[in-house]
């Protein structure tokens, strides 16, 4: 249903999953929005429910660096340009948000070592009240605004911020 990216329900992109979800099942969530959309690049943003995925944070890093270089090597297979984003900030557990720049580290070194782009949500989240965090600590925020106003009042959410950091990369 719909004719692009911005009028349809996407089958990747669903709260709550994990870059290894992305491509698993048949066919993959992944394998049906390239069906669907034909696209040139792909934003990618997981990792912030891959640091739940081992007994520690760190035990679940090894797990999510092959998930995602895993779905980079698929989508760049077929032409499509993975652009790897930063998870941001973890208000919901400390001790998540103390690992969140290890896997940013880990994010960046993925997309420098496969010379594709990286978004840093991370730090585009830094100024905003919260840093730009629902109510949940994990989501970003969304006020009053459509998804793509950047004005200046629109730009202290975090849905907001991170749909104009994502269009400026392009």
């Amino acid at each position: 249903a719909g004719t692009s990216s911005f009028d349809r329900d996407t089958e990747a992109a669903i709260s709550g999953k994990t870059a290894r979800w992305v491509m698993t099942g048949d066919p993959a969530p992944i394998a049906v929005e390239y069906e669907a959309l034909s696209p040139s690049f792909a934003l990618i943003h997981y990792g912030t429910n891959d640091m739940g995925m081992g007994s520690t944070y760190a035990s679940a890093m090894p797990g999510f660096y092959d998930s995602m270089m895993d779905l980079m090597e698929w989508l760049l297979e077929r032409g499509v340009l993975p652009v790897l984003t930063a998870i941001s900030h973890r208000g919901d557990r400390e001790t998540a948000n103390q690992w969140v720049p290890s896997y940013n580290t880990l994010i960046r070194g993925m997309a420098q070592g496969q010379g594709v782009p990286f978004l840093n949500l991370y730090e585009a989240m830094d100024p905003l009240e919260d840093y730009g965090l629902a109510s949940d600590g994990i989501h970003l925020n969304k006020g009053p605004y459509d998804p793509c106003d950047f004005s200046e009042e629109a730009l202290a959410y975090g849905y907001n911020m991170r749909n104009l950091i994502a269009l400026q990369s392009f």
